[in-house]
């Protein structure tokens, strides 16, 4: 614009939109005309990759979250969206990772803004639903964005973002994520080890292959040749009263399974006897949980994985209406629609667009899949997906921290999986202890895959930041809460901080790093974590 002089003149707050990353600029302009700007200035790349900020609003948030909503997409369709707290920032940043097959850039609206957070989530690549992997179909850069690209560059560019707004790179980076996004957790450690110091890693599918290769066979198990379903909730609830009281307990009656992994469980225990058919199984539903149990074998019956769920998995007790193996394995109506569950679409759609090359479509693909033929085609795109590589000594000599969180009645991640990885970190790593420097695992007793009847809400922020600025995870409180579905991650959603009132609790245990299980004192609240100690062994 032109002064009074008919000389031109630029205000402060101009100036400042074209040098974002000047520090001295960063409180010279209110936080909206700096969001704004970050709309008009030429966006930065992320490893040579284009982008484009399709929307950079200020959003004003009655719960003290106001911040700036940054959306938009790096080359050719990786979605973004970053939320940057307009005060108060900590100077650290969270990304997010997504469940299922992503599809949306929701997982951002757990960012912990008035903890002074700035946050980030992607899309992987695709607009849909966490179910829906249709885009996967002859779409290659998809794939590629899915398996492990999308995390990373989203990464890059949230840092160079962050450091437009507030004249600063974070000086601590973390990565949260659970199911499918746990599984990009540790593919973060492993491919990209420099771009987080804190890594959050839960219920991670880490050989995703196998991992959809036990779902199609236990949903096969599941059903008769009719396509019937063979085990309802009645004989689900059957199994999981038999494994609570085969398996043992903490010292209490919570009805929890807490140790499944050293349990000797046999559904044939519960086969009905001549002429009896109440509270007991059928030699038909009886094959069907053992099947289940074992995992998918190959036409010689050799095991094609470690194994299935864990006793205790059967029927979790929650606010849903599917739980346990009826979510997972059976669907919704367990009578006439054995595949009506959205989680059995994503195992369809999955197996047919993921993995399967020759699959023109996705029906019938979890009813004819032959585990003969087929197994070994989920393998060819495994280097795209896989999460499993042990060698973590970038990530370590970094100086990067990973916290990895399983539930034990999970019946979408077999616990064997997970635990089969961290135990391949620690011959890969030098030993148990050298591991624990770095990485370690928290198993969580009656847990599924979030929710359950276990205690399962941990304040994983405020672990991992902790561990990052020097201070070990030796002990974590895990909580459940009364009425209320919950998920291990929850604690870090904008509404939800631990520690919550007390009114508010179930129940509270402590969880010690693998292997270390705990035990009822013996006297004390026995909903009081301080009431139980630390025992070691199987």
């Amino acid at each position: 614009m032109v002064n009074s002089t008919g000389h031109s003149s630029i205000t402060m707050a101009a100036v400042c939109a074209l040098f974002l990353a000047q520090p001295a600029c960063v409180y010279a302009i209110s936080p909206q005309a700096r969001c704004e700007a970050l709309s008009t200035t030429p966006p930065p790349t992320a490893d040579d990759i284009p982008a484009r900020i399709t929307e950079a609003a200020a959003i004003e948030d009655t719960a003290g979250g106001d911040h700036c909503r940054i959306r938009g997409y790096l080359a050719p369709q990786i979605g973004f969206e970053i939320w940057l707290p307009t005060r108060n920032w900590n100077h650290k940043l969270i990304e997010f990772g997504c469940g299922g097959f992503c599809g949306s850039t929701n997982a951002v609206e757990s960012c912990p803004l008035t903890l002074g957070y700035a946050c980030i989530a992607t899309d992987s690549g695709h607009q849909g639903t966490m179910f829906d992997a249709a885009w996967a179909h002859q779409n290659w850069q998809a794939k590629l964005d899915w398996g492990y690209r999308a995390p990373h560059l989203v990464a890059v560019f949230g840092k160079v973002m962050v450091a437009r707004y507030f004249g600063a790179r974070p000086t601590a980076s973390y990565f949260l994520g659970a199911s499918n996004g746990g599984r990009q957790a540790l593919i973060e450690t492993q491919r990209f080890p420099s771009d987080f110091a804190g890594v959050v890693a839960l219920a991670p599918p880490v050989d995703i292959a196998q991992t959809f290769l036990t779902w199609a066979w236990s949903i096969q198990a599941s059903h008769d040749a009719n396509g019937k379903a063979l085990l309802s909730d009645t004989e689900l609830k059957l199994l999981t009263r038999h494994a609570i009281h085969q398996c043992g307990s903490d010292g209490v009656d919570d009805q929890i399974v807490a140790n499944p992994i050293h349990c000797n469980f046999d559904p044939a225990d519960l086969l009905c006897g001549t002429g009896s058919h109440e509270h007991c199984l059928t030699a038909a539903q009886v094959a069907a949980a053992r099947k289940i149990y074992r995992g998918p074998v190959d036409e010689s019956g050799t095991p094609l994985t470690l194994g299935g769920p864990l006793p205790g998995s059967e029927f979790v007790d929650g606010a849903r209406k599917l739980s346990g193996w009826r979510k997972m394995f059976i669907g919704n109506d367990d009578q006439e629609a054995p595949f009506a569950s959205p989680l059995l679409l994503l195992v369809s759609d999955g197996l047919c667009h993921l993995f399967l090359l020759s699959c023109a479509t996705d029906t019938a693909t979890l009813s004819t899949f032959d585990f003969a033929r087929n197994y070994r085609s989920l393998r060819d795109l495994e280097p795209l997906y896989d999460a499993g590589n042990p060698d973590l000594r970038a990530f370590r000599d970094n100086g990067g921290k990973l916290i990895i969180v399983q539930g034990l009645s999970d019946p979408i991640v077999s616990p064997l999986t997970v635990i089969d990885y961290y135990q391949a970190v620690e011959r890969a790593m030098g030993g148990r202890q050298a591991t624990e420097a770095f990485v370690r695992l928290f198993l969580l007793p009656g847990v599924e895959h979030g929710g359950g009847s276990g205690a399962d809400v941990i304040d994983l922020i405020s672990a991992i930041d902790s561990w990052v600025a020097g201070r070990p995870p030796e002990k974590l409180i895990a909580a459940r809460i009364k009425d209320c579905f919950s998920e291990p991650w929850q604690s870090s959603k904008r509404d939800f901080q631990l520690p919550v009132d007390r009114a508010w609790l179930q129940f509270t245990r402590p969880v010690y790093p693998y292997p270390t299980r705990v035990r009822y004192r013996g006297k004390g609240d026995v909903n009081d974590a301080e009431s139980f100690a630390p025992i070691r062994g199987p």
